[in-house]
């Protein structure tokens, strides 16, 4: 049975890595577009599970979190549908990842001088 165990987390932890090498791939790759980031946030909630909690705190967050330097207005507001999105999922991310990560994101568009980021947010 631990040999199995074993094996499972070592095919868990490759996935993960796979995963980890895609999406920054394709949010910083050469070939990232504002289509594909705003397709990964719309599908963050998956991407998170995969991804754990650890993984998501400390890879996937701060990747895209990226996505509020744009000058794209709808990708910074796919960015806050992604936020609600993982806070309505509080077991993804936990207290720390609110303080930590996306406190800061909400006070950053505040300041947006867009209105419709400012709402999303």
């Amino acid at each position: 049975m631990a040999e199995y165990n074993l094996r499972f987390s070592l095919e868990v932890s490759g996935v993960q890595m796979l995963l980890e090498q895609s999406v920054i791939g394709l949010i910083t790759g050469h070939h990232s577009s504002l289509d594909i980031r705003r397709a990964l946030l719309e599908s963050v909630t998956p991407l998170a599970i995969g991804w754990g909690r650890r993984g998501l705190t400390e890879q996937l967050l701060p990747l895209l979190i990226s996505c509020l330097n744009s000058q794209d207005l709808h990708l910074r507001c796919s960015f806050f549908r992604s936020l609600a999105a993982l806070g309505a999922r509080s077991s993804l991310l936990g207290a720390q990842a609110l303080d930590t990560f996306l406190l800061p994101c909400l006070e950053q568009a505040m300041g947006d001088v867009e209105p419709t980021a400012v709402t999303d947010a």
